[in-house]
């Protein structure tokens, strides 16, 4: 669940250092956003690295073991989601 938060933690946390109302010019602030955005991306990264790979497992897990509750699913239909 952290995996899929990270992105929003990321987003309102440069909407913090934007809205930090102490900044002497406009050049500190872009410094500062620059700044966050440098040691946020890393962890973006990683988070979005790992929810590919756990969609990309989700799908090929439904392709070859069809769900257990009686459904059959049809196994000549291309899948529609890549």
């Amino acid at each position: 669940m952290v995996t899929v938060l990270v992105p929003w933690f990321g987003i309102a946390g440069v909407l913090f250092v934007m809205a930090y109302p102490w900044y002497m010019d406009g050049v500190v602030r872009a410094l500062a956003v620059f700044g966050y955005a440098f040691c946020c991306a890393p962890f973006m990264w990683a988070s979005f690295a790992k929810v590919m790979a756990s969609l990309q497992v989700s799908i090929e897990r439904d392709t070859f073991l069809p769900r257990m509750t009686g459904e059959t699913s049809p196994t000549t239909e291309p899948n529609k989601l890549y």
